[in-house]
C-alpha cells in the first residue's frame, strides 16, 4: 500500500477488503480495518497470505528487478502461482506510467506501436506484456503522481533536484487516479490501456515559479533561486514536444477530472479555496 494504495483508502475504504505491506501496515489501513497483509514479491512463502476471493487486485508496485530477464522471470513465477492458487482472481488492473513512451516529439496515444528508449520505460511495458498473458488486466498508464506529502514545492523545500527542461512534463493528481481506479472497479467496460494525465501538462520549473509568485513556497535559507536547489541532467536532451493523449479517458470514459491542472491540485494540497 504505496502512495496510490493509502488514498484509495482514504477516499473509497468500503471498496477495499484487503492490501499488502513490506515493514508496517499504513495508518490509513489501521484506522479504515483494512486487511493488511505482510507480503515480499522474492519471499515465496508470502504469496500464501494473498486471500483466496473474488476481488480485482490493484497493483501498484514498480518492477522490483531492474534487470528485464530477471523481472519478466519473477512476474511470470508469480502469475502461474497465481492462475493455479487463486483461480478467483483473474482480473488485474496494473498501474504503469507514461515513462513507457519513447522522447519524441509527437503526442502518444494508448494504441501506438512503439519501442521504449530509457530502460525503466522498457521494464514498465515488459510488465504490462507480461502480465496480460496471465490475466484479465487493464493497464493505466498514469503520468507523474503528485499530491499531499508528494510535489514539486517539497523537493524545492528540501533542496532537491527537479527538471528544469522546456518539455511538458505529464501529471496526474493523486485524488483523481483514485477516481479513475474507481471507475474500473465498478464498471464492466474498460479498456485495456488508458493514459491518466491532467489537461495541462507544464515544464516542472513553471510549477515551481507558480508556487513561489503565490507565495505556497519560501525558498530555504541561503537559497534565492530554486535553480540552486539542482537540475536534471536531462535538462538538454528532452523532446520538447512529446506530449501524452488523454482523449479516451475525457471522451471515450467521459471522465471528468476534479483537478484538470496543477493549479486545482495545489489549492487542494494547500487548503485554497478557488473562486
Amino acid at each position: 500500500m504505496g502512495f496510490l494504495g493509502k488514498h484509495l483508502i482514504q477516499q473509497y475504504p468500503k471498496l477495499i477488503s484487503w492490501g499488502t505491506f513490506r515493514t508496517a501496515p499504513p495508518q490509513e489501513a489501521l484506522q479504515n480495518n483494512i486487511n493488511s497483509i505482510e507480503f515480499e514479491w522474492n519471499v515465496h512463502s508470502t504469496w500464501n497470505r494473498i486471500p483466496d476471493e473474488p476481488v480485482v487486485p490493484v497493483l501498484t508496485m514498480p518492477p522490483v528487478f531492474q534487470d528485464p530477464e530477471k523481472e519478466v522471470k519473477r512476474l511470470s513465477e508469480w502469475s502461474v502461482w497465481m492462475n493455479k492458487e487463486r483461480p478467483q482472481l483473474t482480473r488485474l488492473i496494473y498501474i504503469s506510467s507514461t515513462g513507457v513512451y519513447p522522447n519524441s516529439n509527437r503526442i502518444w496515444k494508448e494504441e501506438d506501436f512503439f519501442v521504449p528508449d530509457r530502460p525503466g520505460g522498457q521494464l514498465r511495458l515488459d510488465t504490462e506484456r507480461t502480465l496480460e498473458n496471465y490475466f484479465d488486466l487493464s493497464v493505466i498508464r498514469a503520468g507523474g503522481i503528485y499530491g499531499p506529502q508528494r510535489h514539486l514545492g517539497l523537493r524545492i523545500l528540501d533542496q532537491k533536484p527537479f527538471s528544469q527542461s522546456e518539455r511538458p512534463i505529464h501529471r496526474i493528481y493523486v485524488k483523481d487516479l483514485a477516481r479513475i481506479v474507481r471507475r474500473f472497479l465498478e464498471e464492466e467496460y474498460f479498456p485495456s490501456r488508458l493514459n491518466a494525465v491532467d489537461e495541462e501538462p507544464k515544464p516542472s520549473y513553471q510549477i515551481v515559479e507558480w508556487l513561489l509568485q503565490n507565495e505556497l513556497i519560501r525558498l530555504p535559507p541561503g537559497i534565492s533561486n530554486p535553480k540552486q536547489t539542482g537540475s536534471s541532467l536531462e535538462k538538454d536532451c528532452l523532446a520538447k514536444n512529446r506530449l501524452i493523449s488523454n482523449q479516451k479517458l475525457l471522451h471515450e470514459m467521459q471522465f471528468s477530472l476534479q483537478f484538470p491542472s496543477f493549479r486545482e491540485g495545489f489549492a487542494d494540497i494547500f487548503g485554497i479555496q478557488q473562486s
